[in-house]
């Protein structure tokens, strides 16, 4: 509910979400979104980064590089292996990454590591 609310008060949202609606026509509600923050804005290039990496999160990264499991990269950094998750998340989420291997793939595009 709140989100119809959002779009009935804010045109700026209103105007970029008529793909949200089943029965507006077809030239407004196309088969994917368009530009969702996070993607190159024609759709083809790789994700933009959300946000930058904190100096532990980069840590975690070059240990993610060294093919390290979690156990293995909390016993490096002296942290839990519930906080190391917590930065494996933020990483995967900043690079716009789903797996491991796609965010130290990313990381070294953008020259990070």
């Amino acid at each position: 509910m709140q989100v119809f609310r959002l779009l009935r008060t804010n045109a700026r949202a209103a105007s970029c979400a008529g793909w949200l609606n089943p029965t507006a026509p077809a030239a407004l509600s196309p088969q994917q979104p368009p530009d969702l923050p996070g993607t190159a804005a024609d759709g083809t290039g790789p994700p933009t980064v959300i946000g930058t990496l904190s100096e532990r999160e980069l840590e975690v990264l070059r240990h993610l590089a060294e093919m390290l499991s979690t156990a293995e990269i909390a016993a490096a950094m002296f942290i839990s292996v519930n906080t190391v998750r917590a930065h494996v998340r933020a990483v995967l989420r900043k690079l716009g990454a789903d797996r491991r291997s796609d965010a130290v793939r990313r990381a070294r595009d953008l020259r990070l590591i």
